[in-house]
C-alpha cells in the first residue's frame, strides 16, 4: 500500500512545488505578457495618433503661410500697385496676372482686390474673375484684418514700406468663409523697386486671398498625410475611434473641427495576437517570437510611412528628384552662418537654373503626357551627367536645378553647362515613332561668398538664365555683378523717364532733314525724340526707347513727339514731317481719334504728317489697327512703312493694306560697294516699290556714291549723314539755307556727325 502511495505523493508534490508553481508563474508571465501587450498595443494607437495630430497641425499652419507666401509673388510688384491705384485701375490685368493667375498656379479659391475704404474693386472666385460686389463679404469678415494690415509697418521717409524680413506686409488667418472653413491671408500692395513710392500709410490697396480648407486640402491631407476619411464637422460628431483636432484662430476661438479615423496599428497587432494566446497556451514561447516579429514589422512599418511622408514632402513625384523645397532647405544649411550639413559652408558651389526651350509648344500640342515623358528623360539625362555629390531639383514645368558642389574653378561649371546643352540637343523619343528636338537654357550662379541668401542665389541665377533666352536660348550664362548693375539701372532709367513723361522736362525733339533725289532740295523732316537724362545728360535712343517699349512707356513717348511736332509745325519749313508710330500704339482701338484730337488741337493739316510704322503692324491679323490706318490715310495722313526689309516682309500684305511709301532700311545702303548682293537687292526693292505706286526713301546714306547710285535707281528722296545728322529745330533754318549746296560740297565721305 505505501509502495502505491509514494508515487502518487511524489507526483502531487511535483505537481505542488512544480506544476503549480510552474503554472502560477506562467499564468503570471501570461498575464503580464497579455498586460504588456495590450499596454504596448494602447501606447502605440496613442502614439500614432499624437503624431498624426502633429502632422495635421503642420499642415494646417504650413496651408495659411503658404497663403501669404503666395499673395507675396504679385502684391510685391510695381505693375500690381500701378494696376489697382485709381487713376490706372485695370480690372482686366487684374484679372489676368493676379486673381485667376493665383487660382491657376496654387489653387486660390477666392481672391479680391480693397480700395482705401476697404471697398472691394475687384474679385475672382473659383477661377473667374466677377462683380467685386460679390466679394463685400470678406472685406466684412476680415474687417479686423484688414485694419491690422493698415496699421503695420514701419513707412520710409519716401512713403515706402520696410519689409524686415523681406516679405510683404501681412496678416493671415482661420476663418469661416460663406459657412467654410477657410485659411485667409490680407496683404499690403506695395512696389518692389525701391524707386518707385508706395500709396501713403493708411490708403494702400489690399490684396485677399482665400484658400477653402474643406476641397483639395481635405484631399491632400488624406493622400499626403495618409489622414483616413478627414473630414471638417463643426460643431463636432466623431463616429467610434475617429480623433477630433479643434481648428483655431489667432485669438484662441474654434473655426471647425477636423475629424479623422487615426492609423491603430497597436490593435491591429493584438487582434492578430488575441486567438494564439488564448488557443495556444502551449506555445507561448512560439508566440514571443512572433509577437516581437510583428511589433518589429510594426515599427517598420511605422519608419516606412514617416519616411514616404518625407520622401512626399521633399521629392518630386514625376522624376523621383528633389523638389523646390529641398532644395531651398539644403540652400539654407549650407549658407554662410546658416546650419552645418553635408557640405561645408565654406565650399565654393555652382547653382545651375535650367530651362526646355520650346517645351510650352510641345507640351500643347502633343499633351500633357508627351511633356510629362519628356521632363522625365531629360531629368535621366541630367542625372547621368552630374557628379555623385551634386544636386538635381525639378522645381515646376519644365524649370530644373542643379546645384554643383567643389566648382571652385568656372571651368567646371561651364563644362557641365556644356554637357547639358549637349545633352539636350539629342532627339528626344517619345514614343509611337515620334521624336522631339528641344534645347536648353542655362543661368549660372556661384556661392557661397558674398551672397544675401538662398533666395538671392536663386535670383542671380533667374537673372542669368533671363540674359542667355534672350541671347537666343541653347545657351548658358554666368551671372555678373554688371547683370545686376544693369537690372537696377533698367529700373532707375524707367523710373526717370516715367518722370520725364510726367513732368515733360528734359524731352525734346530733334529733326532729319529728308532730300530730293539730287540731294539738293529739302522735301521732308524726321522727328526724332530726343532726352536729356538728369544725370547721365543726353542719352542714345538706342539706351532709353527698348525699355519704353518693355514698360509700356512707348505709347505716351509717340503721342508726346507728335504733340510737340504739332505745336511747332508752323515753324518749321513747309515740307511733310515724318512721325514714328510704335507696335504698342495698335494695341488699343482708339489710335485713330487719339492722333485726331492732337492735329485737330494745333489746326495741323493731316497731309503735313507721315506716320512711320513697322513691318510687324502689317503682319499682324489685327482688324482693329487695320482700320485705323485706312482711316488716317483717308484723313490725309501719309503712312510710310519703316524699315523695310528687315523683318518678315509680304507683298500680300502691302496690296491688302495700303501704304505710301516705303523706308529702305540703312543696312542695305551701307553695304553697297561692299556685298555682291546689295546693288541687286536696292534695285528690285525701288523697283517694287514704283511697280506698287509708293515712294521710295533711302535711310543711312553716308557718301556721293551711295547717293549717285540711288538717284541713278529712281529712288525719290533721301535721308542720312550726308546731308545733315538728326538736328535741334533753331539749326534747321541754317540748314534750309544751306541745304541745296550740301550735297555739291559733299566729298564723297560721311562728315563726322555732332552729337544730337
Amino acid at each position: 500500500m505505501l509502495s502505491r502511495t509514494r508515487p502518487y505523493t511524489g507526483k502531487w508534490r511535483f505537481s505542488a512545488k512544480v506544476v503549480f508553481p510552474t503554472l502560477s508563474a506562467t499564468l503570471v508571465v501570461l498575464g503580464l505578457m497579455a498586460y504588456g501587450i495590450s499596454w504596448a498595443a494602447h501606447n502605440s494607437d496613442a502614439a500614432s495618433v499624437a503624431r498624426q495630430i502633429r502632422m495635421a497641425e503642420r499642415a494646417i499652419a504650413a496651408s495659411v503661410a503658404a497663403l501669404a507666401h503666395e499673395l507675396e509673388v504679385v502684391a510685391v510688384w510695381d505693375d500690381a500697385v500701378a494696376f489697382s491705384s485709381p487713376d490706372r485701375f485695370d480690372a482686366v490685368w487684374l484679372d489676368r496676372n493676379v486673381g485667376v493667375w493665383l487660382a491657376r498656379m496654387y489653387g486660390h479659391d477666392r481672391v479680391a482686390v480693397l480700395d482705401a475704404q476697404d471697398r472691394p474693386v475687384y474679385a475672382m472666385a473659383d477661377g473667374r474673375g466677377g462683380d467685386p460686389a460679390g466679394a463685400a463679404d470678406l472685406a466684412a469678415a476680415l474687417a479686423d484684418l484688414t485694419g491690422e494690415v493698415r496699421a503695420r509697418g514701419v513707412v520710409l521717409p519716401d512713403g515706402r514700406a520696410r519689409k524686415a524680413t523681406g516679405r510683404g506686409v501681412h496678416v493671415s488667418d482661420f476663418r469661416r468663409i460663406a459657412g467654410r472653413p477657410a485659411a485667409v491671408a490680407v496683404m499690403r500692395i506695395v512696389p518692389l523697386s525701391d524707386g518707385v513710392p508706395a500709396p501713403a500709410p493708411g490708403r494702400e490697396t489690399l490684396l485677399v486671398g482665400v484658400r477653402y480648407l474643406d476641397g483639395s486640402f481635405l484631399e491632400e491631407l488624406r493622400t499626403e498625410h495618409l489622414l483616413d476619411g478627414a473630414r471638417f464637422a463643426g460643431p463636432p460628431a466623431p463616429g467610434a475611434g475617429e480623433t477630433v483636432l479643434p481648428l483655431t484662430n489667432r485669438h484662441g476661438q474654434v473655426i471647425d473641427h477636423l475629424v479623422w479615423r487615426p492609423e491603430a496599428p497597436g490593435a491591429a497587432v493584438l487582434g492578430t495576437l488575441l486567438p494564439l494566446y488564448l488557443g495556444e497556451t502551449a506555445g507561448v514561447l512560439l508566440i514571443m517570437l512572433v509577437l516581437l516579429r510583428v511589433l518589429w514589422t510594426a515599427a517598420n512599418d511605422l519608419r516606412a510611412t514617416e519616411a514616404e511622408a518625407a520622401r512626399l514632402a521633399f521629392f518630386d513625384g514625376l522624376t523621383g528628384h528633389p523638389n523646390r523645397a529641398r532644395l531651398m532647405d539644403m540652400l539654407e544649411r549650407i549658407q554662410p552662418g546658416g546650419p552645418a550639413g553635408a557640405v561645408a559652408p565654406a565650399d565654393r558651389f555652382a547653382l545651375l537654373l535650367l530651362d526646355l526651350d520650346r517645351f510650352k509648344q510641345i507640351n500643347d500640342t502633343l499633351g500633357h503626357q508627351a511633356g510629362d515623358e519628356l521632363i522625365r528623360q531629360f531629368a535621366d539625362r541630367l542625372a547621368a551627367l552630374v557628379g555623385p555629390g551634386d544636386l538635381i531639383a525639378r522645381l515646376w514645368g519644365d524649370e530644373f536645378a542643379v546645384v554643383q558642389f567643389g566648382a571652385a574653378d568656372p571651368a567646371a561649371a561651364e563644362t557641365l553647362c556644356q554637357s547639358i546643352l549637349d545633352s539636350g540637343r539629342r532627339p528626344f523619343s517619345l514614343g509611337g515613332g515620334m521624336q522631339v528636338l528641344v534645347g536648353v537654357s542655362i543661368g549660372v550662379a556661384f556661392g557661397p561668398q558674398d551672397w544675401l541668401g538662398s533666395e538671392d542665389l536663386l535670383r542671380r541665377a533667374d537673372i542669368a538664365l533671363y540674359r542667355a533666352k534672350m541671347a537666343g536660348r541653347n545657351r548658358y550664362s554666368f551671372f555678373s555683378a554688371e547683370m545686376n548693375e544693369q537690372v537696377r539701372e533698367r529700373a532707375m532709367l524707367e523710373m526717370a523717364l516715367r518722370e520725364a513723361l510726367d513732368t515733360r522736362e528734359g524731352l525734346t525733339v530733334y529733326f532729319q532733314p529728308q532730300m530730293s533725289q539730287d540731294g539738293g532740295t529739302l522735301t521732308g523732316l524726321e522727328a526724332l525724340v530726343r532726352w536729356k537724362h538728369p544725370q547721365h545728360g543726353m542719352m542714345s535712343p538706342g539706351r532709353f526707347l527698348p525699355v519704353a517699349e518693355e514698360c509700356g512707356l512707348a505709347v505716351r513717348l509717340d503721342e508726346w513727339v507728335l504733340d510737340y511736332t504739332c505745336s511747332r509745325m508752323k515753324d518749321l519749313p513747309d515740307v511733310p514731317v515724318s512721325v514714328n508710330l510704335s507696335p504698342g500704339q495698335f494695341c488699343t482701338d482708339d489710335l485713330y481719334e487719339r492722333i485726331m484730337v492732337i492735329v485737330q488741337h494745333y489746326g495741323v493739316d493731316p497731309r503735313r504728317i507721315e506716320l512711320e510704322i513697322t513691318e510687324k503692324v502689317l503682319l499682324e491679323e489685327n482688324v482693329a489697327s487695320h482700320t485705323a490706318l485706312r482711316r488716317l490715310r483717308e484723313a490725309g495722313f501719309r503712312i510710310a512703312l519703316d524699315d523695310f526689309g528687315t523683318g518678315n516682309s509680304s507683298l500680300n500684305y502691302l496690296r491688302r493694306f495700303r501704304v505710301d511709301k516705303i523706308k529702305i532700311d540703312q543696312s542695305f545702303v551701307q553695304h553697297l560697294g561692299k556685298s555682291s548682293e546689295s546693288a541687286p537687292l536696292l534695285r528690285a526693292i525701288i523697283n517694287l516699290g514704283h511697280a506698287m505706286g509708293l515712294d521710295i526713301t533711302a535711310e543711312g546714306v553716308e557718301t556721293r556714291e551711295q547717293l549717285d547710285f540711288l538717284a541713278q535707281n529712281g529712288c525719290n528722296q533721301m535721308q542720312g549723314y550726308l546731308f545733315a545728322p538728326p538736328v535741334p529745330e533753331e539749326r534747321l533754318a541754317d540748314f534750309r539755307q544751306t541745304a541745296s549746296g550740301s550735297a555739291a560740297a559733299a566729298d564723297g565721305s560721311a562728315p563726322t556727325p555732332s552729337a544730337p
